[in-house]
Formats: structure tokens, C-alpha cells, sequence
């Protein structure tokens, strides 16, 4: 598993010095990092899902300096954000983690107010933050953005069970399975 993760990142960091002018290459470049960091992690390879996530910080943030206006280069750069300090959540760089990863999904929020991707992953990480008013406000925009997601309103029933909303989670809990009876979860 190592080996076969090791030579798909260089298939992809190759591919991207020999592209260098061309950004989509560093973007899916940067996205790969994350995704090997999430596989790592899985593994419970921290020390190297760490570097992996460290690789794909540094190509998006250098992508999101040289194209300030691309949202989905910031949502992904908060994506790698949010990935290395829930790996880290317990060291003392989880806050400043976290803070870069709120800073980077709201600039895709501001760039792009339709992204419900992005408000999701920030309610999530308000979440995470235990910031439930915040995660609460991110989470009714993804439903107004996604109203025949499923997932958007099984998170919206978490973040109002969270502030105390019961009865108005219990309706959204119940929108969810009636919109997703054959998912277990729901």
C-alpha cells in the first residue's frame, strides 16, 4: 500500500514540474497529496499522512497566492487545512490549523456564495471547534443551497440537536430518512 501511494505521488509531482506554467497540474497535484494523507491516516500513519497533508498545503497556498480569485483552490486548501489539524487536534498547532482552514473556506465562501461544499466543510469545522451558533449558520445555508441532499439535512438535525433546537432537529432528522430510507445511517 505504501509503495503503490509513493509512486502515485510522484507519478503526480512529476507531472507537475513538468507542468509548471500550467496550474490545473499543481491543483490536481495538491489535491493528491491530501487525498494519500487521508489514505495514511486511515492507515494510522500519522507522521507521513502529516507530510503528505504539509505537500498539499504548500502547493495550494502557493496556487491561492498566484490565482487569488479560484475558489475551488481555496476550498481545497481548506480541505488540507481542516485534514492536518484534525489529525492533530490534540497539539497546540490544531488552533492555528484550524484558523488557516476558516480563513481559507471563507475566502471560497466570499468567492463563490453558491459553493455548498464549502459551507459545509466550515460548518463542520465549527463544528468540530464545538462554535455550534456558527456551524449552525454554514449548516442552513448548505440546506438552502442543497435542499434534496440528504446529508446536508441529517447535519443540519446534528447542528440544531447541538444548540438545543430538538424539536426542529427532530424535523430534519425525519426529512432525512424520508429523503434517504434505504441508507442505514439515516
Amino acid at each position: 500500500e505504501k509503495e503503490l501511494l509513493r509512486r502515485g505521488l510522484t507519478f503526480y509531482d512529476r507531472f507537475a514540474q513538468q507542468n509548471r506554467e500550467n496550474p490545473e497540474a499543481a491543483f490536481e497535484t495538491g489535491k493528491a497529496f491530501c487525498r494519500v494523507a487521508l489514505l495514511q491516516a486511515g492507515l494510522g500513519q500519522n507522521d507521513e499522512a502529516q507530510a503528505a497533508y504539509a505537500e498539499s498545503i504548500l502547493r495550494l497556498k502557493k496556487l491561492t497566492e498566484q490565482h487569488p480569485t479560484q475558489s475551488e483552490y481555496f476550498l481545497e486548501l481548506g480541505k488540507a487545512y481542516y485534514g492536518q489539524g484534525r489529525l492533530s487536534r490534540w497539539w497546540p498547532s490544531a488552533t492555528d490549523t484550524f484558523a488557516q482552514a476558516e480563513a481559507a473556506l471563507s475566502k471560497a465562501v466570499e468567492l463563490d456564495p453558491q459553493c455548498a461544499e464549502a459551507f459545509a466543510l466550515r460548518s463542520k469545522l465549527y463544528y468540530t471547534l464545538n462554535e455550534n451558533v456558527k456551524a449552525l449558520t454554514d449548516q442552513k445555508v448548505v440546506v438552502q443551497l442543497s435542499p434534496d441532499d440528504a446529508e446536508s439535512h441529517k447535519q443540519l438535525a446534528v447542528r440544531l440537536k447541538q444548540t438545543g433546537d430538538i424539536r426542529a432537529a427532530l424535523g430534519y432528522a425525519q426529512e432525512t430518512v424520508q429523503m434517504a430510507p434505504n441508507i442505514p445511517r439515516y
